[in-house]
């Protein structure tokens, strides 16, 4: 059955959601091309033009192949993220730099003198911060950091690469090895096949113009 993307804990959600979605693919594709058809009887209009909607894209090539950010990706995000913050506590950011030290805001008067807000500033990045590494601190490590190794972006140069994702395949193979085991695939060769792939990538004369193409 379908189940919901949105909740507190979006990452599970949205990954239990795409699993039940990709495991039940045609029956769910099946349901929905009955319930938008004209020739329905006893579906609503609304109904129906939400199922029509939901047919169009689990049937387009384009949302089935959309390309999403990895969890890697993600966690670069987030430390740029925390890195933009932490310089705010040094110096004020844009916003506070144009507004300077105006005493009106959008023709209104201001009332105090800014001291309070310049005692309790620091503390309110420091809170942002710790917020952001308690909320996602999960994608600094485990199951969702070792996808990182989907991401060309983020394999190292050839210097750096004896052993690269070696753990990461370990993590990803031990976590899903049930789903692997289900169709047949031989999980225990899956260190040896990885060691392959990544000997065969850096063995490209221009490996760097290489990942750009297959990419």
């Amino acid at each position: 059955m379908p189940t919901r993307t949105a909740g507190t804990r979006w990452v599970s959600h949205l990954l239990t959601a795409l699993d039940h979605f990709l495991r039940g693919y045609s029956a769910i594709v099946q349901h929905l091309e009955q319930i938008q058809s004209p020739d329905s009887t006893g579906v609503q209009s609304d109904q129906q033009a939400k199922a029509r909607n939901y047919y169009r894209a689990a049937t387009s090539l384009d949302v089935m192949k959309c390309r999403r950010p990895t969890m890697a990706a993600l966690h670069e995000a987030l430390q740029s993220t925390k890195t933009v913050l932490l310089t705010y506590k040094r110096k004020p950011g844009p916003m506070l730099q144009s507004f300077g030290n105006k005493m009106t805001f959008e023709g209104r008067e201001l009332s105090g003198d800014g001291r309070s807000f310049q005692s309790s500033h620091p503390n309110l990045i420091d809170d942002l911060v710790a917020n952001m590494e308690n909320r996602f601190g999960h994608v600094k490590g485990g199951v969702l950091h070792a996808t990182n190794i989907a991401d060309f972006g983020f394999w190292p140069d050839k210097v750096n690469m004896t052993d690269f994702g070696d753990a990461a395949v370990d993590i990803l193979v031990g976590h899903f090895k049930p789903v692997l085991e289900d169709p047949g695939v031989q999980v225990d060769k899956g260190a040896d096949e990885w060691t392959t792939l990544r000997s065969k990538v850096y063995q490209q004369p221009d490996w760097l113009e290489f990942i750009k193409k297959v990419t």
